[in-house]
């Protein structure tokens, strides 16, 4: 993982200064005589410029998102960020600020933040962690993520179903409370290995009111499974995502969104609007309307 750190920090860099930012309006007005290209898609209760994401863990604390837009982005998720200071993990003041600007700004792309905690398992220190960083998120946010299995957490790797589902009530009753309380309709979703699909977790997650799940898999099999079996939440895909064919893949097989990580990190930063171009061009995109 070293190399995927340095490259981050370099991509991180050249978007700060502006300077990858310049060279992508410039290739994007080449490639598509001056208009961005773009796609609706209307997934958990919001609308999305383009189904491709940015996914959690290249801008942990959401410094960058401004930057981000212009790579072509329809969402990013920032974090993972926690109310205590988590290893490699972004600070909650620090996104609570940098959002409060960005949503001061008033821009098109959605920001979703993965929230996380510095404990392991489902326990009521954990809770209290994701509750506060719910609290603070709140009006700045598109939508909130949790991380159910987790690589830091040998607890939420093995997902055991009876802590699951009383963490996830208990984080599905804040969010109606903050509902109420804000009138600002925040949609949670989950973050997890489709391997994990289940009946019994379907249950879960709709009796918590769960509204997507961010689907790790590099199987387009693995993810046609999960999405019947999780069906009607619907199912953002994370894994193994290159290209224009591969997100065509992912949205015939049933996700509605997809978020790319290393292939953007290793890449370029033309790579999101390459990738929407590619299925505007038509690869299948009208799958995901």
């Amino acid at each position: 993982m070293p190399q995927t750190g340095l490259n981050m920090g370099r991509l991180g860099n050249a978007l700060k200064r502006g300077f990858a930012v310049r060279r992508v309006r410039s290739a994007a007005c080449a490639n598509c005589d001056g208009v961005m290209p773009q796609y609706a898609v209307d997934v958990m209760g919001l609308r999305f410029q383009n189904p491709v994401g940015l996914a959690a863990g290249f801008d942990r604390d959401g410094r960058l998102v401004n930057h981000l837009e212009s790579c072509g982005f329809g969402f990013v998720e920032i974090g993972t960020v926690s109310a205590s200071r988590r290893p490699g993990g972004g600070s909650l003041v620090a996104a609570v600020k940098n959002l409060a600007s960005v949503r001061s700004a008033g821009r098109d792309l959605r920001v979703g933040v993965n929230i996380g905690s510095s404990r392991d398992g489902f326990g009521t220190e954990a809770l209290g962690e994701h509750i506060a960083a719910m609290r603070a998120l709140w009006p700045f946010t598109d939508y909130l993520a949790i991380n159910l299995t987790s690589p830091r957490s040998p607890a939420r790797r093995r997902l055991e179903l009876a802590p699951c589902a009383g963490f996830l009530a208990a984080l599905g009753a804040e969010r109606d409370a903050l509902t109420r309380s804000s009138g600002l309709r925040v949609p949670l979703a989950v973050k997890l290995l489709l391997d994990h699909a289940s009946q019994p977790l379907v249950e879960v997650l709709k009796a918590a009111q769960i509204a997507g799940i961010i689907g790790v898999s590099d199987s387009v099999d693995v993810l046609r499974t999960a999405s019947a079996a999780f069906d009607p939440i619907p199912i953002i895909s994370v894994g193994g995502i290159r290209s224009a064919p591969d997100v065509a893949a992912r949205l015939a097989a049933g996700a509605m969104l997809v978020q790319i990580f290393r292939a953007f990190v290793g890449g370029s930063p033309f790579l999101p609007r390459r990738i929407v171009a590619g299925l505007q061009a038509g690869t299948g995109l009208e799958r995901a309307g």
